[in-house]
């Protein structure tokens, strides 16, 4: 016999109304702080009922519940709408629907979309708002998942003078509703749906290379019909570039757009997208036809041979557990998590700070299982701050404090000394904790976040001579309990906050102070907002430069980290800017931990990932923890970029083009890939796979305002190293070009044979590859013809005895000298040139300090300090070829070429 339950719902109700006239209507509303805060009547307006409500001094999320008579099914029409009238002061209205299963305002009301239905009523008119509820995620919980919407049983209102925002306010007022409505009996708007069709981005193609085509995708009449779908394609400049053609959309939804590449410049093309019944929507795109000139290729160097940090991950504050899964798909390795409201010791474990009792920590302070999911989804490295001591140990007895920051001394809001063994006790306790819990090993722990402010949420003041002091307490008490693994990283301060003492570099000084501390404390943290080459703001790159040299001086030098900082997400601006920012922490502050602040309103909005999102991707998801960074060129104009070799033998160089035009760009190196997968972002694309570059394709072109990141699995089995495009004079006799890092995968050269060739032979009046060296190299020499100019395409082909082959390319542009107005962009000067034993370097300005010496794959010759505008350098031992002389300082970079003979 089996048993089983029935439950008897009544008929759904579609519709209603809130009945003003009933005596009882009162009794159905019940407002947070009912006759304290919240004051409600029913009155006659106009000889029609309103429900007048008075609020006074009301937080901004105090709300009013409206519990209605029955259940709503308002699965065909999830509209509410009501009329306001805001006395004498505009006003903000917004509110929730509940379901019948339950109040957890997680999961029984509609929240995830309520910031885009929040709206305002002006002053003493009466306006009718419209809750519609119809588009994708409106009613979804905060989980993302939707509420029962078949079984609503209840709304909650809320009003303020201000859109909510935080910090929170409190207010008061006067306003009135009437003609509160529910489902098809509300007021709305007809939806008629809109044809689709996903964004394009703009194309790069090379002047003359004839027919290309194109696939448009998510196209449909907004009701999942594609073969109705009308597109017609026009050009803004039919003499550059002919009206494309588009086909019929397939049943994908896919259709193609053919056009061809004729003469330089730009046109914009407009798609219009029709089908009976919807809403027409017109798109448009950009395409840009470059020119092939090699002489307009940008040269990015890399340099395998210098090596810089090793990564330790990147991810953000801890976030919500129904949020994992787009976390980790982010490429997340890294999490900070704090010790904030959930205190993981609210009362003393026991009296004795020596004796720890496990049993008397509150273990419920940390969901174990979200954290043992992060772990068996890939984040390595897990960090704990602590935002404020247990209130018990502190001479306050609150968590948190509103006064301003004041120093240490001079405020209650601290750690009372006398607790210092107790908190090394409650520290060293949770990293146990996490061990037995998870299985989690904590990388390192920050014993005070922000320790200059004080906040109406948890908080503490502490001094630099504070903070070195109970570091050297909370050292010692790992040590002792055997928890040497976990380093300790501080101050957590925010770049620009702070003076003298409680400046960055007045707690590093403190720590250094005290030798004790100095050698527990491995990392110093940071917060702040990141001068992006983008955009202002904390810190600079020089302020990361600086700090940085200050944190690895010896004795004991430390990594860098930013373990807290926030770009507000307002569209594909702040997507950039967190390039930027991720760009500059790296190769100015070599930092070797990111986690930002609230993963949900930086990387999401509405719980779905936006292009701040797919940037961290481009990062994140390609340099793993155990990556080292490797020497790439300085910012040049408007390209920024970065290189780090994997542990699996992966190699990933993201660059980023934050101009207004597209880069022509080649790899030039020893030691390189010759085959990437290229991803990219853009305002259009989110980390779309864009493809194979090969390096015998040419320039790889990055898009205007775009993250690429290319990866290579795996180097080919002969390595040759990539030569920068080589620029001589017309009729300037014999040149020499360095072809090096030649050998196979062992590192050997017996069994190779390198050859050369061109594809403009008259360019030349001689034109010959040596035999390789035995320092793996080898020399191309070639004179130009007499009196002639333009470009050849060199070939490397490399072979083995079996069969093995790689090729990599370069161009030889030979011009016509310009005399003395080619001179007239900032330079170096460098004479003789060419030179044979000794050149001397004449500086445009003082405000260079370093001289570099790089052959044409990038690799560094040497490197020094400027110590005069006039500076001799000795080339005794360089072999003849063609250099590149670069000079940096200040943010900007000259360079010229030298010929050494």
């Amino acid at each position: 016999m089996k048993t089983f339950e029935i439950e008897s719902l009544v008929p759904p109700v579609t519709e209603y109304e809130i009945d003003l006239n009933d005596p009882n209507i009162l009794s159905r509303f019940s407002p947070e702080q009912n006759g304290v805060i919240y004051f409600l009547a029913v009155v006659d307006t106009l000889g029609e009922k309103a429900l007048r409500i008075t609020f006074k001094n009301k937080w901004t999320y105090g709300g009013i519940w409206l519990q209605l008579p029955m259940e709503l099914d308002l699965s065909g029409m999830p509209v509410v709408s009501y009329e306001v009238f805001s006395k004498d002061k505009s006003t903000w209205h917004w509110n929730y629907l509940y379901d019948a299963l339950g109040t957890d305002g997680s999961i029984n009301r509609n929240i995830q979309n309520s910031s885009q239905h929040q709206y305002e009523v002006t002053a003493n008119a009466w306006k009718t708002l419209s809750f519609d509820y119809r588009h994708p995620g409106d009613l979804n919980n905060s989980e993302g998942n939707p509420i029962e919407i078949r079984r609503v049983n209840a709304l909650l209102i809320n009003l303020h003078d201000a859109k909510p925002s935080w910090p929170f306010t409190n207010a008061s007022g006067v306003v009135y509703y009437r003609k509160i409505r529910f489902g098809t009996k509300a007021s709305y708007e007809p939806l008629v749906p809109d044809v689709t069709i996903d964004p394009v981005a703009p194309q790069n193609v090379y002047a003359g290379s004839g027919q290309h085509t194109l696939t448009l995708t998510g196209i449909s009449d907004g009701k999942g019909n594609h073969g109705n779908v009308t597109i017609t394609a026009a050009s803004s400049n039919t003499t550059l570039m002919p009206n494309p053609s588009v086909s019929s959309a397939d049943t994908t939804g896919k259709a193609t757009l053919t056009f061809v590449a004729g003469n330089t410049g730009t046109v914009t093309i407009t798609l219009n997208v029709s089908a009976q019944g919807s809403n027409t929507k017109t798109l448009t795109f950009k395409i840009n036809v470059i020119s092939s000139d090699p002489a307009q290729q940008i040269h990015f160097s890399i340099d395998r041979s210098q090596k810089f940090q090793t990564i330790r991950g990147f991810g953000t504050f801890q976030t919500e557990p129904r949020l994992i899964d787009v976390y980790t798909a982010m490429g997340a390795s890294a999490v900070r998590i704090g010790i904030i409201g959930n205190q993981w010791e609210p009362v003393n474990d026991n009296e004795d700070p020596n004796v720890m009792n496990m049993a008397g920590f509150n273990y419920n302070a940390f969901n174990w299982d979200y954290f043992r999911s992060l772990k068996e989804r890939g984040v390595q490295t897990f960090i704990i701050t602590s935002w404020s001591p247990p209130a018990w140990m502190k001479r306050n007895l609150s968590l948190d404090h509103r006064e301003e920051a004041q120093e240490w001394e001079k405020t209650d809001n601290i750690l009372d000394p006398v607790y210092y063994e107790e908190f090394a006790e409650s520290m060293a306790a949770v990293v146990k904790a996490f061990k037995e819990e998870a299985g989690i090993d904590i990388t390192a722990i920050g014993l005070q976040n922000e320790p200059y402010f004080n906040e109406p949420y948890p908080s503490a003041i502490l001094s630099g001579p504070k903070f070195a002091e109970l570091i050297k307490i909370v050292g010692d008490r790992f040590h002792s309990e055997g928890l040497d693994h976990v380093g300790f990283y501080m101050p957590e301060q925010v770049f620009g906050i702070g003076w003298g003492d409680y400046s960055n570099e007045g707690y590093l000084a403190a720590v250094r102070a005290l030798p004790d501390a100095d050698k527990y404390t491995t990392v110093f943290a940071v917060h702040g907002y990141d001068g992006t080459g983008i955009t202002p703001g904390f810190p600079s790159y020089s302020n990361w430069a600086n700090l940085y040299n200050l944190a690895i001086q010896e004795p004991n030098p430390k990594e860098m980290w930013m373990t807290e900082t926030h770009i507000a997400y307002t569209g594909w601006s702040s997507a950039m800017s967190l390039a930027g920012a991720l760009h500059g922490s790296l190769i100015a502050g070599n930092i070797s931990l990111w986690t930002n602040w609230s993963f949900e309103d930086m990387q999401l909005a509405s719980n779905e990932p936006n292009l701040s999102y797919y940037v961290s991707k481009q990062f994140f998801a390609h340099i793993k923890p155990g990556a080292v960074r490797i020497y790439t060129s300085p910012e040049i104009g408007d390209l920024m970029g970065s290189a780090y070799e994997n542990t699996d033998g992966s190699f990933t160089l993201v660059m980023i083009n934050k101009g207004s035009s597209p880069i022509r760009v080649r790899l030039v190196g020893a030691g390189l890939p010759l085959s990437y997968q290229v991803f990219r972002t853009s305002s259009t694309e989110k980390h779309v796979d864009a493809g194979v570059y090969q390096v015998t394709d040419g320039a790889l072109i990055l898009p205007a305002s775009s993250v690429s990141t290319l990866v290579s699995s795996q180097m080919p089995a002969l390595a040759l190293g990539q030569v920068a495009n080589v620029k001589v004079a017309k009729n300037s006799g014999e040149a020499t070009v360095t072809i090096p890092g030649i050998s196979d995968a062992n590192g050997q050269i017996a069994g190779l044979t390198l050859t050369a060739e061109n594809d403009n032979p008259s360019l030349f009046s001689q034109f010959e590859i040596s035999a390789i060296n035995p320092d793996h190299s080898a020399a191309l020499s070639f004179t130009p013809a007499q009196d002639q100019t333009g470009s050849a395409k060199v070939t490397l082909t490399l072979r083995d005895d079996q069969n093995n082959e790689v090729q990599t390319i370069f161009y030889i542009i030979v011009y016509t000298p310009q005399g003395i107005n080619e001179g007239k962009t900032v330079t170096l000067s460098l004479y003789p040139n060419p030179a044979s034993s000794v050149v001397r370097v004449t500086l445009p300005s003082t405000e260079y300090k370093t001289i570099t010496m790089m052959d044409l794959t990038g690799r560094t010759i040497f490197r020094t300090n400027v110590n005069s505008m006039n500076m001799d350098i000795n080339l005794t031992g360089i072999p003849k070829g063609i250099y590149v002389v670069q000079a940096e300082g200040n943010g900007k970079s000259v360079r010229s070429r030298l010929v050494v003979q």
